[in-house]
């Protein structure tokens, strides 16, 4: 006899996965993510930022298990960021990044201060195929949509064609 799921009475992300599978046997699922990471003031600073760096970023962000929501306890928010950015800001990769703002000049002024080759201002991966879309650093050569795509992909030549006599010169 198959095994079957009771989606739970809420109809939730997992009871619609539920709902899905039902029939099959042995069902498993781990539809997670976002999960908390909470940093208290007697905690290690050091292991508390390569948690949150960790829990942001292993298998590139891919983990559902991730801590990607880091709340830090007031008293050691200032040292919490201090280090954690002290840490990050020399990054080899530079895809992307973002900023809201009701402010359009500070979000420009940001955008020109990032070093990432996509910046998004009150939006977030928003890539239209008319802009082009590529990074800085490491994260990628070249741009992809636009016509910045043909000009990565094809290579400029030169042809000079002589149409009268050569004269020699000596």
């Amino acid at each position: 006899m198959p095994y079957a799921i009771q989606p739970p009475a809420s109809h939730s992300i997992g009871g619609a996965y539920a709902e899905d599978s039902a029939g099959m046997k042995h069902v498993t699922m781990e539809p997670g993510g976002k999960s908390p990471l909470v940093i208290f003031d007697d905690a290690d600073l050091d292991s508390a930022v390569s948690g949150a760096i960790m829990g942001n970023s292993y298998s590139t962000g891919q983990v559902c298990s991730n801590g990607t929501r880091v709340f830090v306890q007031r008293g050691i928010k200032d040292a919490f960021l201090a280090r954690l950015t002290e840490r990050l800001n020399g990054a080899v990769n530079g895809l992307a990044a973002g900023v809201f703002t009701a402010g359009l000049t500070r979000g420009h002024r940001r955008a020109a201060g990032s070093q990432a080759g996509t910046c998004f201002i009150n939006a977030s991966n928003l890539t239209p195929v008319e802009a082009p879309f590529g990074g800085m650093k490491q994260s990628g050569v070249g741009r992809k949509n636009a016509h910045a795509a043909i000009n990565h992909y094809s290579q400029l030549k030169s042809v000079c064609v002589g149409m009268g006599p050569i004269a020699a010169q000596f």
